[in-house]
């Protein structure tokens, strides 16, 4: 399972936000990325199953907008197929990738 770290504010440096993301590397061991926010930090550690590019790799950014999210959408490609119908468009073949951030409406139509 792959590992999602936040930190909502601005007193925790960067570099050791990344040292705190880099002790749960066993859960994400193929790859680590944080990213810096208006409103914080936003840290992944990546367990490649789906998406093996680095255009799968997260956090996903649209604009100022940024996101990470974990789990699987198991039969996710019907839905992608109705998205880009919509217009959306996808980096990549992870089910959650794309310049639209479509893993938020995949997500929502998972719950």
């Amino acid at each position: 399972m792959c590992c999602v770290l936040g930190y909502a504010g601005h007193d925790l440096s960067k570099e050791k936000f990344t040292e705190l993301l880099m002790r749960t590397a066993s859960r994400g061991p193929d790859d680590q990325r944080v990213a810096e926010t208006e409103f914080g930090l936003l840290g992944f550690g990546r367990l490649a199953i789906m998406g093996l590019t680095p255009e799968g790799m997260q956090p996903f950014f649209r604009g100022n907008d940024c996101v990470v999210c974990n789990g699987e959408l198991y039969g996710f490609r019907p839905v992608k197929k109705e998205l880009e119908a919509d217009g959306y468009t996808f980096e990549s073949d992870s089910d959650g990738s794309g310049r639209n951030l479509p893993c938020i409406k995949l997500a929502t139509v998972w719950l």
